[in-house]
C-alpha cells in the first residue's frame, strides 16, 4: 500500500465505524486493535446472534462478518441485514476459510460486497475496509444497480476462473492412466465434489517395485488439495527411502508435529504379480474379480496424523491373472451409510473389458456416477475417487 493511500485509509477510518463479528475471541481482538489503529471506530459481536441485536440499534459504516459462525453463520446475518431497510445497503467484507465456489458464491448471493481468505494480512485487510466503503459510497452516488450487478459478476466470473484454474494444476499431478507395464495395467479416477478436491492419485517406481497410491485429505476444497499436493510430494521422497510399513509412520509423524490435517492413505507396491499393500483409514482393498473379492484388506490402523502409532500392517500376497485390485476413498462409501463395506460398490466399477481394453479415467467416472445413481444419490458430499490394478489374463 502507497503512503498516499495509507494516509487516505486513515482519513476513512477518522469517520467511519466497523462492527467486527467473529466467535474466535483472538480473531475479535487482532481485527479490533487493527481497525483502531488505523483510526475507526470499532464494535464486536461475539456470534451472528450477537451481531443481529446490535445492528438492530446501531449503524456502522462496514461490517467484518465471519463466514462460519454457530446458531446463525455469516450468510445467515447478511440474509437479515438486506432484508432490513437500515441495513440493505451497509457494506460487509466476509471472512471465511474456504475458497471453494460454492461458498464464494454463497457470500455473494447473500448479499456480500467483498471477501477475504483467513488468516487474514493486515494491509490486505485495511484495505479491503476502506476500499469496500469507498466502493459504496460511490456506487451510492451512482445510483447504478445494472453496474454494480454487472461487476459483481465479473468478480464471480474471476473467481471461479481461478478455482478451475487450480482445478486443471491439481488434475495435472494425476499419472495419465491407464499405465502399463509388463502384464500389469494401472487407472483411475477422481470425480471432485467441488472445484478442487482434497483427493490424488500417484503411480511411483523405486527401483523394480512399482507403487500406486491414493490420498484422501481429510475434508475437501482449496485446503485440502494444497495439503494432498504436499503429501504426494512427501510420499515420493518417504517411499524411495523406506519400506512401506516405516514411510507410512513416518508420513503420519510429521503431520502430527506439522498440526495439518490427517489423510488416509493407501499405498499399492507391485513387483512382477506380487503385491505388499497398506490401508491407513480407507475402505477395504478389493483383491478379485468382477464378482466377488478373494481379500478384503482392512485399515490396519489410524489415518496418519490422527494420532501417533508405530506400526501397520502389510498385507502381502499374489494378483491371479484377471484379478483385480481395487481401492476406493470413503467419498464411495460414506455416502450410502456403510464406510467399511464395499462389496456393493466396487462391481459396478470393475467395468466390462471387451478385448482386454483397460478402463481409463472416462468409463472409470461414468461407473462411479452409476454407484451414486444406483443408490439415489444426486449431490456427492466428498470427493469419490478409486485406483485400480488389474493383471491380464
Amino acid at each position: 500500500m502507497s503512503a498516499a493511500a495509507e494516509v487516505l485509509d486513515a482519513r476513512l477510518g477518522a469517520r467511519h465505524s466497523v462492527l467486527v463479528v467473529d466467535d474466535e475471541e483472538l480473531n475479535r481482538h487482532l481485527y479490533g486493535a487493527l481497525l483502531s489503529s488505523a483510526g475507526y471506530e470499532v464494535e464486536v459481536a461475539v456470534d451472528g446472534e450477537d451481531a443481529i441485536r446490535r445492528l438492530s440499534t446501531s449503524r456502522p459504516d462496514v461490517v467484518l462478518l465471519d463466514f462460519r459462525m454457530p446458531l446463525i453463520d455469516g450468510p445467515g446475518v447478511l440474509t437479515w441485514m438486506r432484508s432490513s431497510l437500515s441495513h440493505k445497503d451497509t457494506p460487509v467484507v466476509l471472512l471465511t476459510a474456504s475458497g471453494e465456489a460454492e461458498h464464494v458464491s454463497a457470500a455473494f448471493d447473500a448479499g456480500a460486497d467483498d471477501y477475504l481468505l483467513k488468516p487474514v494480512n493486515s494491509r490486505i485487510l485495511l484495505a479491503r475496509v476502506s476500499s469496500t466503503i469507498r466502493a459504496r459510497e460511490t456506487s451510492r452516488r451512482m445510483v447504478d444497480a445494472e453496474r454494480r450487478e454487472k461487476h459483481d459478476e465479473e468478480v464471480r466470473t474471476r473467481l471461479i476462473t481461478d478455482l478451475e484454474d487450480a482445478r486443471q494444476v491439481q488434475l495435472s499431478q494425476i499419472p495419465t492412466f491407464p499405465l502399463h507395464s509388463a502384464d500389469l495395467w494401472y487407472s483411475g479416477c477422481v470425480v471432485s465434489s467441488g472445484h478442487v478436491g482434497g483427493d490424488l492419485l500417484d503411480v511411483v517406481d523405486v527401483g523394480d517395485t512399482t507403487i500406486a497410491l491414493l490420498v484422501d485429505v481429510a475434508g475437501h476444497g482449496t485446503g485440502a488439495a494444497l495439503v494432498a499436493s504436499s503429501i504426494r510430494t512427501e510420499l515420493r521422497f518417504l517411499l524411495a527411502s523406506f519400506p512401506l510399513e516405516e514411510a507410512i509412520v513416518r508420513l503420519g509423524r510429521r503431520i502430527l508435529a506439522d498440526g495439518s490435517r490427517h489423510v488416509c492413505v493407501a499405498l499399492v507396491a507391485m513387483r512382477d504379480g506380487a503385491f505388499a499393500i497398506v490401508n491407513a483409514g480407507l475402505p477395504p482393498v478389493w483383491v478379485g474379480n468382477a464378482i466377488e473379492p478373494r481379500l478384503l484388506i482392512a485399515s490396519s490402523g489410524p489415518p496418519p496424523g490422527l494420532f501417533e502409532t508405530e506400526s501397520y500392517e502389510v498385507t502381502h500376497g499374489v494378483l491371479r491373472p484377471g484379478e483385480t485390485i481395487a481401492v476406493v476413498s470413503d467419498g464411495l462409501t460414506e455416502p450410502f451409510g456403510y464406510a467399511d463395506e464395499i462389496d456393493r460398490n466396487i462391481p459396478p466399477l470393475l467395468v466390462e473389458r471387451s478385448g482386454g481394453i483397460v478402463p481409463g479415467p472416462s468409463a472409470l467416472a461414468k461407473a462411479i456416477e452409476r454407484v451414486f445413481a444406483a443408490h439415489g444419490v444426486e449431490e456427492r458430499p466428498d470427493d469419490a475417487t478409486v485406483l485400480m490394478i488389474g493383471r491380464r489374463s
